[in-house]
């Protein structure tokens, strides 16, 4: 069960800005709240409910 460590998360968060807007979001959404690498990569747009503030981590990678 790995993190990234700062200098990996900061490269991941540049590069999801450089493809688009949700990506970037899905990326500080998971590195903010803790999720390990799996998880951020396992996460769909229905796992986020905006409107509620919560993350649903349903599976990881």
């Amino acid at each position: 069960m790995e993190f990234y460590d700062p200098h990996e998360f900061e490269r991941l968060v540049d590069a999801a800005a450089k493809v688009d807007h949700q990506h970037l979001v899905f990326i500080l959404l998971g590195g903010e709240a803790g999720l390990r690498c799996s998880e951020i990569i396992a996460l769909e747009q229905t796992d986020v409910d905006f409107t509620r503030g919560v993350i649903h981590v349903r599976h990881s990678e």
